[in-house]
């Protein structure tokens, strides 16, 4: 009968998922801007980055994981005052364990993608938690969309 319970919930908390995601599709007007926003900033911040120049490709690299950092906490608190106790506790739990994710990826891009130890493992690593930090972001974004549209 646990297991019954434990199953309804897991499928119960996908659909709501779906739905989100479903709606979000039709109504992205905040994330649609805000990779719009962070398009132009990528561009201008990449704009003068020499290829071969990891000192300048690590310096955009941190400015990028900044930026979409930051953008990540002001949607975080626009859920945050949106949604009702309980699912900010659930959002607040699962923002921790996000956390404790993309640190685990990060070390593990340094250490795998670079095995013999090197300055490639520092740019591998500051990419990896500008790319996660962008997915969470604009994955908060479609949340905020569908739920500002309803």
């Amino acid at each position: 009968m646990e297991e019954l319970k434990a199953f309804m919930k897991e499928v119960f908390y996908k659909a709501i998922l779906f739905l989100i995601i479903s709606v979000s599709a039709f109504s992205g007007q905040y994330k649609d801007a805000l990779v719009n926003r962070m398009s132009d900033l990528r561009r201008s911040v990449f704009a003068t980055v020499n290829e071969g120049n990891d000192f300048e490709q690590k310096k955009a690299l941190r400015k990028m994981e900044k930026e979409w950092d930051k953008e990540l906490n002001i949607v975080y608190q626009k859920i945050m005052k949106t949604v009702n106790p309980v699912t900010r506790n659930k959002l607040r739990n699962a923002q921790r364990a996000w956390i404790k994710y993309r640190d685990s990826e990060i070390e593990n891009s340094y250490y795998i993608n670079n095995p013999d130890g090197g300055s490639m493992g520092v740019l591998f690593s500051l990419y990896t938690a500008a790319k996660l930090t962008e997915e969470r972001t604009v994955y908060l974004a479609e949340i905020y969309d569908a739920l500002i549209s309803n």
